[in-house]
């Protein structure tokens, strides 16, 4: 990057020296932190001075969101635990100061983007903004409507409470009768006597006792007309099966022996005996199953009375998701209370996003100009760099490979240099040789000839 270190002073002549106007001299405060966050480098500001106000404000926003973080994560965790918020506070800090990084990163990021990518850009960005932003904002949407949820958790409590103790009830009836099918996670043993044998006996005895009711007066019933059939016959009464005669006649004596050897044969006396006793049995075995039931009952309810103090032991502290469930029947239950909720979470969600809604909404600043071309001399420089580095580190390798092929191509030639002077040499043998055998045929030419002169001859 490029440094303010500062020019020295121009002259005009043999006027008073005065100082450069790029780059302002570096400041050094407060402000510097803020912009230090969101990754301004404050060398390269100094050519732009006028924008360090607009830097150091949206640093200054970005701690704010941090600060929004913390007060967040601590309502929510204090919620959760119970824990007194100082002990929670360095876990508030540090979340705070993760969601300020995290902000920091996202705008020093954008730094130097053109204005024709910027959305395309940001869109990513503004996708994890949104879903941090929700994060931070719920927990302090929950604290702003803490007393209405507290009341709609604690009737929702009592209104689940006062259900469970109904199921309990129609589940195990004090009768011992046969519950529905769906109370399998809802019945109840009680230790001790059950009203169910007592019931059983009991409505034993009184079918017993109204099957011989019903039997005896069919009997009796009989028994009252044989009756009745002796005494008009003894009577003297008219009709087809009587005689009409007056007094104990044969038929008159007949029809009583009928009427007692029925009621002897049906043991009718006995029978009354029987329903006496039974009902008597009948008595006893009310008063028993009475206080069977009052003791079943009693258990009974102690039983159903610890299973309700059990589950509502079981509730402990109100919790953040229990909270959240509690504002959302809240919210189903009035309009406004919903469009409150999502007005002021919106809000919230909207103040913990400024950090890059600022960065969006502003304009490419001479600053990001500066930023884009100085990362780009960077890449040159770099480039250069690079090059002059490998051409230092590579010359001693480069003068090797040439000292490497000059001794090769010396030793070529030498071979080469030989190589022609053994060819010189078995051409100075070949011509020696052809120069002697020429010779040789010279010295033999003219005796040839004189012999051949000869033959002609």
């Amino acid at each position: 990057m490029a440094t303010s270190t500062g020019a020295a002073p121009q002259t005009d002549g043999d006027q008073v020296p005065v100082d450069p106007h790029r780059p302002a001299p570096p400041v050094i405060g407060l402000g510097r932190w803020p912009r230090r966050l969101i990754g301004v480098v404050e060398e390269l500001l100094d050519w732009v001075p006028e924008e360090r106000s607009r830097y150091t404000w949206q640093g200054l926003i970005v701690i704010g969101a941090g600060c929004a973080a913390m007060i967040s994560v601590l309502v929510a965790v204090t919620s959760i635990t119970g824990v007194n918020p100082l002990w929670l506070l360095p876990f508030a800090v540090f979340w705070g100061a993760m969601i300020a990084t995290i902000d920091g990163w996202l705008i020093s990021t954008t730094h130097g983007v053109a204005t024709g990518f910027r959305w395309l850009l940001f869109i990513p960005r503004i996708v994890l903004t949104v879903l941090l932003s929700f994060v931070i904002a719920e927990p302090l949407v929950l604290y702003v409507f803490h007393p209405a949820i507290e009341q709609e958790t604690q009737r929702h409590r009592a209104d689940e409470i006062d259900a469970y103790e109904s199921r309990l009830t129609e589940c195990n009836p004090v009768d011992g009768g046969e519950s529905g099918s769906d109370c399998a996670d809802f019945l109840i043993k009680v230790e001790g006597a059950a009203p169910d044998a007592a019931r059983d006996e009991l409505a034993r005895a009184v079918q017993e006792r109204d099957d011989l009711l019903e039997e005896k007066k069919e009997l009796d019933d009989q028994w009252q007309e044989m009756n009745e059939d002796a005494r008009k016959e003894c009577g003297g009464a008219d009709g087809e099966d009587f005689t009409g005669v007056v007094g104990e006649g044969p038929n008159c004596v007949r029809l009583r022996g009928e009427a007692d050897d029925f009621r002897a044969d049906n043991d009718l006396g006995g029978q009354q005996e029987r329903i006496d006793e039974l009902n008597a049995r009948i008595d006893e075995l009310e008063k028993s199953t009475g206080g069977t039931f009052e003791a079943y009952e009693k258990q009974l309810s102690e039983e159903i009375a610890t299973k309700v103090r059990e589950r509502e032991d079981a509730h402990g502290r109100v919790g953040l998701l229990e909270e959240m469930d509690a504002l959302h029947r809240l919210q189903q239950d009035s309009f406004y209370v919903w469009a409150g909720v999502w007005l002021l979470r919106l809000c919230l969600m909207t103040v913990d996003a400024l950090p890059v809604l600022t960065k969006l909404m502003s304009r490419s600043s001479t600053y990001d100009m500066l930023y884009s071309r100085q990362l780009v001399t960077n890449e040159d420089l770099f480039t250069m760099e690079s090059d002059v580095r490998k051409r230092r580190d590579t010359a001693a390798k480069r003068v090797e490979l040439e000292a490497v092929e000059f001794d090769v191509q010396e030793q070529i030639r030498r071979l080469n240099v030989a190589d022609r002077a053994g060819q010189a040499s078995s051409d100075a043998e070949l011509n020696a040789q052809i120069d002697a055998l020429a010779d040789r045929l010279r010295d033999t030419a003219p005796a040839a000839q004189g012999r051949h002169s000869k033959l002609a001859d």
